[in-house]
Formats: C-alpha cells, sequence, structure tokens
C-alpha cells in the first residue's frame, strides 16, 4: 500500500516537473525592448500608464532580463507587462485604439481591486457626468488619507486606463475629486497643503459606491 502510494506520488511530482520544464523552454524568447519600446510576436508595443492584473508569462527577452507577462482578461494581448530586476513597464499595441470613453465597464480602485458590476460603474458613470450640485474646498496635503483614486476601464478594456479622479469621505460628507496635480511640493520639499473642490455625491449613489470603503 506505501508503495502504490509512494509511486503515484512520484509520478505526479514527475509530471508537474515536466509540465514546468516544457513550458520554461518552450516559452517564446523573440521579445525585444529597444528604444522604449516592445517588439514582441511580431507587434510592437508603446508604454502606457493604467492599473490592472498580472497573468502568466508568455514571453522573455533572448538576454532573460525582462519577462513579458499577459493581462487578465485580455486573450489578444493588445496589453502586456515587461519585468526586469528593477523595472515594472505596461505597453499596449501601438496600433490598438484605447477605448477613453463609451460604456464604463470596470473601475480600478488604489490597491488595485476592480469592480465590474453594472450597478457600481452606472453609479459611477452617473457621479462623473454630474455637471451641478453641492461643493466644497478643503485643503489638505494628502488626499489619500480621505479619499481613493479610480481608474476606469471602458468597453470591456481590461487595463484601467483613465484617471478618473478621487471618491472618498471629506468633512464626513462622500464626495467626487477631479483629477488634479497631486505631486506638487513646497520649497523645502515637504507635502504642501493645497485646496481642492468637493462635489458632494448625491444620496441615491451612495449606497452602491460604499463598496469603496473596503
Amino acid at each position: 500500500m506505501r508503495k502504490r502510494s509512494f509511486l503515484i506520488l512520484m509520478t505526479m511530482l514527475i509530471t508537474v516537473v515536466v509540465v514546468f520544464l516544457g513550458f520554461y523552454f518552450s516559452a517564446n524568447r523573440t521579445a525585444v525592448y529597444q528604444d522604449g519600446k516592445l517588439f514582441f510576436k511580431d507587434a510592437v508595443y508603446i508604454p502606457i500608464s493604467g492599473k490592472y492584473h498580472e497573468s502568466k508569462t508568455i514571453g522573455k527577452t533572448a538576454d532573460k532580463n525582462w519577462e513579458v507577462n499577459a493581462i487578465e482578461d485580455d486573450p489578444s494581448h493588445c496589453f502586456v507587462a515587461a519585468r526586469s530586476f528593477s523595472d515594472q513597464i505596461l505597453f499596449v499595441k501601438e496600433d490598438y485604439q484605447v477605448p477613453q470613453h463609451g460604456k464604463l465597464t470596470g473601475v480600478y480602485v488604489d490597491n488595485l481591486n476592480i469592480i465590474e458590476t453594472d450597478r457600481f460603474c452606472e453609479a459611477i458613470t452617473a457621479i462623473l457626468n454630474q455637471s451641478k450640485g453641492e461643493k466644497f474646498n478643503f485643503e489638505t496635503d494628502n488626499i489619500h488619507k480621505y479619499a481613493k483614486e479610480i481608474y476606469l476601464c471602458y468597453e470591456n478594456c481590461p487595463v484601467g486606463t483613465v484617471w478618473g479622479g478621487f471618491i472618498g469621505i471629506v468633512n464626513n460628507r462622500w464626495v467626487y475629486i477631479e483629477p488634479f496635480d497631486t505631486s506638487r511640493l513646497s520649497e523645502d520639499g515637504s507635502p504642501k497643503k493645497i485646496t481642492i473642490s468637493c462635489r458632494v455625491i448625491d444620496q441615491p449613489y451612495i449606497k452602491t459606491i460604499k463598496l469603496l470603503e473596503y
């Protein structure tokens, strides 16, 4: 009985090793990173900023300095992420038109969680399109203490390429804050207090966006 169990265990272990080695040696090693561009599988990729989730490794450069990872929910590899020992770069196919508007289908939040429910996306769309409503100014040197950044995915794009600003609680009220320069510093290099405009979110959407409290 023990001998049989041992043989089964060894068979499983050998299978795992063979699969791993097969993947390792069959990985596409034709990727080339040169002059800020990535050349991979007969396509040219250029850098782009955005939020995303990586998937499996699908290629490497010949010198093994860079590995190319797929992006989740992107079977056509319109986007890829290249990783080296010290760098990580998101790339998009040079001829791919990244959707910047249309139907909102996903929202990445600060910590790279993505929310894709129709109800949440519809609420965010309404908040972004809200042109009127109560506003107030707020002074802070760290908006991240009060609100989360949101990145928007349109038309089922797997990457949040559009920075949507911030949503959070300021003065005990749910507010939306349009994108602004968060890198401004005082002369001594310390964070500088700035005044930002907060737009109070309409009550009907608050129950839905409370998902951002996690």
